[in-house]
């Protein structure tokens, strides 16, 4: 049986949101590990920059949409 949900109601933005979290702490974890260079020897110290800018890139492209269509969906007048 289906639930009734409001317009512009979503089960996806807690998921998406949890995840673009979860990706920054983990930009936040490599930071550092990227500046130390060849004196770390945490695996992250391979992962290129482009992979980590492209990864948040998509990440922001992914946020921006369900962010704006639950506010937007959240100030559209009730249907009669």
């Amino acid at each position: 049986m289906a639930t009734a949900r409001c317009r512009g109601q979503s089960h996806l933005t807690v998921p998406v949101v949890f995840g673009d979290l979860l990706g920054f702490s983990m930009l936040v974890h490599w930071i550092p590990v990227h500046r130390a260079g060849g004196t770390s020897t945490a695996p992250q110290r391979s992962i290129p920059v482009a992979v980590v800018a492209g990864h948040g890139v998509l990440a922001v492209v992914t946020l921006i949409p369900v962010l704006i269509t639950n506010v937007a969906g959240s100030w559209a007048p009730a249907s009669p």
